[in-house]
């Protein structure tokens, strides 16, 4: 898992290559010019040890501790909203994808309640927002995992939030 480009090298015997390359679905399946400069923009990155300039692993790496500051601060910065009610809450990252497909990692999410609707229609409005905010509902509840939030995410989740009340 590059956590770049969806794309990746085949390396192997020739005969195997070979064969593989004479496949019909290669010419479905070949990448682009800008798909191989991500690409090499990636490895030049692990080569030279710029590893968390990649969002990905940056996030996969973060330590428990700085996840339940950051979760914290977003259930703090929403507590005087009275159309909500926001918790700290314990749960799991689902790394997911075609490497780590059943991968889970320890994290802390801000979770959230509307006074009034329920927890489809306050996801529905936090994904249709200006800026999408990707959530999960999860008993009575919408998660935030702020493991995926990158810099300004959090005042967009406030300011979000705080249309509910207008």
């Amino acid at each position: 898992m590059l956590g770049g480009p969806q794309a990746g090298i085949i390396v192997g015997k020739q005969a195997f290559v070979k064969r593989l390359r004479a496949n019909q679905l290669t010419r479905a399946l070949r990448v682009d010019k800008l798909t191989l400069a991500a690409l090499e923009g990636t490895l030049l990155l692990y080569k030279n040890g710029g590893i968390e300039d990649i969002p990905v692993w940056r996030m996969l790496s973060l330590p428990l501790d700085t996840l339940k500051s950051a979760a914290s601060e977003l259930v703090e910065a929403l507590q005087s909203n009275p159309a909500i009610s926001a918790e700290l809450k314990e749960d799991v990252s689902q790394v997911g994808g075609g490497a780590w497909p059943t991968v889970d990692l320890p994290t802390w999410v801000c979770a959230i309640r509307t006074i009034q609707g329920s927890v489809i229609e306050l996801e529905s409005f936090l994904r249709l927002g200006t800026v999408a905010i990707l959530s999960r509902i999860h008993k009575d509840w919408v998660l935030i995992d702020v493991r995926t939030l990158l810099s300004g995410d959090r005042e967009d989740i406030v300011q979000r939030l705080g249309e509910l009340v207008r």
